[in-house]
């Protein structure tokens, strides 16, 4: 028994020495199995050990491969503000086509049913409606207000490319720029 225990390292012996067992081996199976059962049960510890190390390798790789990957990402990716600008208005425009279609689909078709439930009654439900109208036209102004936005669109609010003359304005553009990539 001695002889087969021999294949064990240094630190399985010591931890055996130290503590009576080393993995799933303790001193008291090895006193209680038959030789071939030592060779099978070391053999096992082994194959067990071999196996665990090659997963700890590989998990090693994985890790390192990942951290490269992400050491070769920014941790903050600028958009140009452009873009940033382009995706903004985009937003806007959902928002207010949003807010235009609950006017136009929700709150007129609601105003509609309450004068005529009012003639009906004989009640005026104008000045109730009034109040309401001014609560939104009140967000409204309120947005004008903050931001400092004109009630009317003044032609300088109209970009130079949607502009009656914008054909021209755009070739010449195109033709400024060719020039300048020559």
């Amino acid at each position: 028994k001695l002889f087969e225990m021999l294949v064990l390292e240094d630190e399985e012996i010591q931890e055996l020495e130290l503590t009576g067992q080393t993995g799933e081996l303790s001193i008291d199976d090895v006193a209680t199995m038959s030789v071939k059962e030592l060779r099978k049960a070391l053999r096992e510890a082994r194959e067990d050990k071999k196996a665990l190390a090659q997963v700890n390798a590989d998990k090693n790789t994985k890790i390192d491969e990942l951290a490269a990957q992400l050491a070769r990402k920014p941790l903050v990716v600028v958009q140009p503000m452009d873009e940033q600008l382009a995706e903004r208005r985009e937003e806007l425009a959902t928002k207010a086509t949003a807010a235009e279609a609950a006017i136009a689909g929700a709150l007129h078709p609601a105003v509609q049913l309450l004068v005529e439930k009012g003639e009906e009654s004989g009640q005026d439900q104008r000045p109730i409606i009034a109040g309401m109208l001014a609560q939104v036209e009140r967000a409204l102004l309120q947005i004008r207000a903050e931001y400092n936005i004109p009630a009317t669109l003044s032609a300088s609010a109209t970009p130079t490319w949607m502009a009656d003359d914008s054909e021209e304005a755009v070739k010449a553009a195109l033709a400024e720029a060719a020039k300048q990539g020559e």
